[in-house]
């Protein structure tokens, strides 16, 4: 467990989270204060939920992989 946290934080992911969220959030404000469309930027927002839960799903996997060559080191 320890060397998948280690991984977390060595790979940047929260980092990486927190710019993909940034982004998905200016995109939502774009396309409801500036096109006017709340129904288009509920579909930005709902798309960027399930990137970002793909995101994180891919990034567990990438933490096991490196947790467990960390481990195997140790």
């Amino acid at each position: 467990v320890l060397s998948h946290e280690i991984a977390h934080v060595t790979l940047r992911h929260a980092s990486q989270r927190s710019e993909l969220q940034a982004r998905s959030e200016l995109i939502e404000r774009v396309a409801e204060n500036v096109l006017n469309e709340s129904r288009e930027a509920a579909v930005v927002q709902d798309q960027a939920r399930s990137t970002l839960a793909s995101f994180s799903r891919s990034q567990e996997l990438e933490a096991d992989q490196t947790g467990i060559t960390v481990l195997a080191r140790a």
